[in-house]
């Protein structure tokens, strides 16, 4: 179902800084290292300039606030913000977005402006950090030392959630996940682990998660993705690299998730790029949806930033990232009772239909 929101046609500028790429092996990336760590030094120093302060007890419209609970052995944090109008009665729309690996919650607002398209579309959105000192996402079978450590950041998110809607008027009907690199994989493993849960998937410049995704409820699925990616190509990898594993052809496994989701035939919509289109697989059981994007400028970067990141490749001007996942999000909420599986149920087992509010 559509939301009443429109998305802005303008978005807040870029602070001029040089942000850190997603996780690259320092024995193979060592360049890619060097600005990560200069991008670390300078999110620092305007983190001290300006201090994002503690949620408290209740997220106000005025600005971004932080999040902190201890679980396992670390000290899980999020930044927060809720848009300046209050609150529908159903509650706000719901965007969790995970950061690539070696990048922040606080990076990633500066790259992407996504913070700022999204609170005046009426969503309110909440950027977790991930742990380590390589700051990843436990994917399954990625990424670094959450991977190797075993972090549950799945359950995590389900506590977040949780709080989340202790401090805010939160839909649980419209609560959707976004990622980057190995924060869209993550998005992508959360999507499996809770779809009975979240109305929506999207993610950008990302492999799909390689672990069991039985998709006990269809979740509606957007891939956004640049065909000059060279550190996740397009056409998949057959074999693993570094501790990131094989996963196939990006547009197979869209053929190949609508059609677990008894999706219509294909369709393609040509962008102003010779190479770029996106092309759409709907409708689908229960309102589902994939839709997955191709971009012939675009390099492992988020469409439409404002900063260049070159050492990654080229960033896409044909399409922005920010307006296309509103936009996504925005025809989509969760249309299926929010109750886990029954025992021995399979994806074919036909859920019981959400009530009308």
């Amino acid at each position: 179902m559509a939301t009443d929101t429109v998305v802005p046609d303008s978005y807040v500028a870029v602070p001029n800084a040089a942000p850190p790429p997603p996780y690259a092996p320092p024995a193979k990336k060592r360049r890619r290292w060097v600005a990560w760590a200069i991008g670390v030094a300078i999110v620092i120093a305007l983190a001290k300039r300006d201090p994002v302060p503690s949620c408290g007890e209740t997220i106000t419209s005025e600005r971004a606030c932080r999040i902190s609970f201890d679980r396992e052995k670390h000290t899980r944090r999020a930044r927060a913000r809720v848009p300046a109008t209050p609150a529908p009665a159903a509650g706000y729309p719901l965007i969790l977005v995970f950061h690539g690996a070696q990048a922040t919650a606080d990076w990633q607002v500066a790259y992407t402006t996504f913070e700022d398209a999204a609170v005046r579309a009426g969503f309110a959105i909440v950027h977790p950090d991930g742990t380590g000192k390589d700051h990843t996402w436990n994917a399954g079978t990625c990424c670094g030392s959450a991977m190797h450590d075993q972090v549950d950041d799945v359950s995590f998110v389900n506590e977040l959630i949780g709080r989340l809607k202790s401090l805010a008027a939160i839909d649980p009907r419209r609560i959707h996940v976004a990622g980057v690199s190995n924060g869209g994989m993550f998005a992508d493993r959360l999507a499996c682990e809770m779809s009975n849960e979240l109305a929506s998937l999207a993610m950008v410049s990302a492999a799909p998660y390689a672990g069991r995704c039985p998709l006990w409820i269809p979740i509606p699925t957007l891939m956004v993705h640049g065909k000059q990616d060279a550190i996740v190509p397009e056409v998949g990898r057959t074999e693993a690299s570094d501790d990131a594993p094989p996963y196939p052809d990006l547009h197979a496994f869209a053929a190949d998730r609508a059609r677990q989701y008894d999706c219509a035939d294909p369709v393609e919509r040509a962008l102003n790029l010779v190479g770029s289109s996106c092309t759409t697989w709907s409708p689908c059981r229960f309102d589902g949806e994939v839709e997955l994007c191709l971009l012939g400028d675009g390099g492992h970067t988020w469409p439409g930033a404002k900063l260049e990141l070159t050492s990654l490749g080229p960033t896409s001007r044909t399409l922005d990232a920010n307006r296309e996942l509103l936009r996504f999000f925005q025809r989509h909420e969760l249309t299926v009772a929010a109750d886990p599986p029954p025992a021995g149920a399979t994806p074919a087992t036909e859920p019981a239909p959400l009530p009308a509010p």
